[in-house]
């Protein structure tokens, strides 16, 4: 960070970071996805949320996002009226099958940008999620691979954090997409996603959020609708320092004066990019494999101190998955 940002991000709860740090923006665009729903009447993509890539593996791009916007767009795919929900996110009485007739439906869609703000849709090929973490995982299906094939994605950072750290989001602010070609069979769309970053600090860490069976970090930084899945990252200190992911946006519970007013503290639910480790996922050539394994198989850095000691046990009553000597 330059000097006048470092003193803006003291002197306010939270700032948004300015252009002497575009760097960070085009270092880390092309890592970052939109999530959203094929509108095949108007050719266009109804946005949902955000989500950013961990790993490119071959033609398959390892994605996370919030696993609430999954949801949301699986509603939309399978309802009558498919944009609009008015349900309660994590329903329960949302079926299984849901989820699968979305996913066969192709109309989940993952548009990764490129360095001339394009993309062609990407298809979904699988997720795995957890409901009570509000993470979720995705394999997407690069259209253009030989475009994306020396993207590293996000290296992690599974610590858990304390009060006062620094850190950073970046999204799209809003965000629209049309159709610009639709020869040879493919779509290709123009995204006008313009990315913020933004700069704040851990304000708590909550053992247990009060929807979420997981703990979260609250941060000063406001989040607009459609950040959702978006990815927050230790502030780096220096160009040395790799850029990694803490944390998910999940939920922005700020004031409306917040999102305008900088001297105004945000308040922001995010979930630690720990809890991915409670993920198992099912991969075909592998078998199922738990999210440390699968980090190792891509090739992702966990930088965390503790990270090589995470241990996971599932609880054989119930199956759930948890941290070992968790209480």
């Amino acid at each position: 960070m330059s000097d006048n940002d470092e003193r803006d991000a003291r002197a306010t709860p939270w700032a948004t970071v300015q252009t002497s740090e575009q760097r960070i923006v085009d270092t880390i665009k092309q890592c970052i996805m939109l999530f959203g729903v094929l509108d095949y009447d108007s050719d266009s993509l109804v946005p949902l949320g955000t989500g950013f890539v961990l790993a490119v593996n071959g033609e398959t791009a390892l994605c996370v996002t919030a696993a609430h916007v999954l949801v949301e767009a699986a509603r939309r795919c399978s309802a009558s009226n498919s944009f609009r929900s008015s349900r309660a996110p994590f329903d329960v009485d949302d079926p299984p099958e849901l989820y699968e007739r979305a996913r066969k439906s192709g109309r989940l869609t993952c548009l990764v940008f490129d360095e001339k703000d394009q993309a062609r849709p990407s298809r979904v090929e699988g997720f795995w999620w957890m409901k009570e973490t509000d993470l979720c995982l995705i394999a997407v299906k690069l259209t253009k691979p030989a475009q994306v094939s020396r993207r590293l994605g996000f290296g992690l950072n599974s610590d858990v954090l304390q009060r006062g750290v620094k850190v950073i989001s970046i999204a799209p602010i809003e965000h629209t997409c049309h159709l610009v070609d639709s020869s040879a069979g493919t779509r290709t769309y123009e995204i006008n996603a313009p990315l913020q970053l933004r700069i704040g600090s851990i304000l708590d860490v909550h053992p247990r959020d009060r929807l979420l069976k997981c703990g979260v970090y609250e941060t000063s930084i406001p989040f607009s609708a459609g950040m959702s899945g978006g990815p927050v990252l230790l502030a780096p200190t220096s160009s040395a320092e790799p850029m990694v992911v803490v944390g998910v946006i999940s939920k922005d519970i700020s004031v409306p004066e917040a999102h305008t007013d900088a001297t105004v503290a945000g308040s922001s639910t995010v979930v630690p990019i720990l809890f991915a480790y409670l993920l198992e996922i099912e991969a075909a050539e592998h078998g199922r494999v738990d999210f440390k394994k699968l980090l190792a198989q891509v090739g992702a850095r966990d930088f965390g101190r503790e990270a090589a000691s995470i241990c996971i046990e599932t609880d054989e009553l119930t199956g759930d998955r948890r941290f070992r000597n968790a209480r």
